[in-house]
């Protein structure tokens, strides 16, 4: 079954993101921006901006998209911004998901009128926007100010999570969730939350079905980072945080990593299989990324 849904550049980017472990670089199909590739589904983004899904999982996952994209227009108006916030909040964002080595790191962080302005100096913004050197200096300077909580998880435990059958978005909900909740207790309070939106609000409370203490009434919104201050400061400091982790693996291997997911990142992904050994990715990457599989193509030539 094909199904066609149009998107604007944000979404494209989101849908993008999502299945970003999934990329098909042997895409040859002319036209296109990107394409996924998994047994049950496939995921064709056109430059045209229209996104056809095919396979078993077509109508589920392009009803997801669709959801989203009705929830983005619905919040379209929300009373928020990053340069003044009207309401005290919690913001929780997460990074390292699309880069093959290094951990996943959420950070959940509260903001209130007060923190506001004494932050208000400092030139936050979407971390995205911001370099690595610029990310280090904002995190040491709001770190000790902003109350966060922060949850890092290596290679190896994030690659045992997925394979006992967590997908990335299951893992990234209950890092969320551990956060969220760790701060609610610190702070002793449960003003708004926000949650930068990678999956729709019923998926996400469906991945902590088996969760005992969940945090509820969250307010998902996709590109939360340009919108509100707690997120904004809370990728910054996750940020900061995998910037650290990435550092020490570095270290570890005897060259500076490569972000991302590109063919640089393979090449050096074979540089570690040749002076470590294969199960060494384990302990460096996400190994369930098709670069793993690209690596040992590779090893074999």
């Amino acid at each position: 079954m094909n199904i066609v849904i149009k998107a604007n550049e944000n979404l494209l980017n989101e849908i993008k993101q999502y299945y970003y472990a999934d990329l098909d670089f042997s895409n040859d199909i002319p036209y296109t921006k990107f394409v996924i590739s998994q047994s049950d589904l496939k995921v064709i983004a056109y430059t045209s901006n229209k996104v056809m899904f095919q396979g078993k999982n077509a109508t589920k996952e392009a009803a997801l998209w669709q959801e989203i994209e009705s929830q983005v227009s619905a919040n379209s108006n929300c009373n928020c911004i990053l340069g003044g916030i009207e309401s005290e909040h919690i913001g929780s964002d997460e990074v390292g998901t699309g880069d093959y080595f290094g951990p996943v790191v959420v950070c959940a962080s509260y903001i209130n009128q007060e923190l506001a302005n004494e932050i208000s100096k400092y030139d936050i913004k979407d971390s995205k926007k911001l370099s690595d050197d610029q990310i280090r200096v904002l995190a040491d300077k709001i770190r000790d100010i902003v109350p966060h909580v922060v949850y890092v998880l290596d290679n190896e435990k994030y690659n045992n999570a997925v394979a006992t059958g967590n997908n990335a978005n299951t893992i990234k909900a209950k890092m969320h969730n551990y956060v969220l909740s760790k701060l609610i207790k610190q702070i002793n309070k449960k003003p708004l939350v926000i949650v930068d939106q990678f999956c729709s609000e019923k998926n996400y409370y469906n991945y902590l079905k088996d969760t005992k203490v969940v945090v509820d009434q969250i307010h998902f919104e996709t590109k939360a980072e340009d919108k509100y201050l707690g997120v904004a400061v809370g990728a910054i400091i996750a940020r900061d945080a995998f910037l650290e982790e990435m550092d020490k693996l570095s270290i570890k291997v005897g060259f500076t990593l490569q972000k991302g997911a590109s063919n640089k990142v393979d090449m050096q992904g074979c540089d570690i299989i040749e002076k470590y050994g294969e199960d060494y990715l384990n302990k460096v990457a996400k190994i369930h990324f098709v670069n793993t599989q690209k690596i040992k193509e590779h090893m074999k030539q």
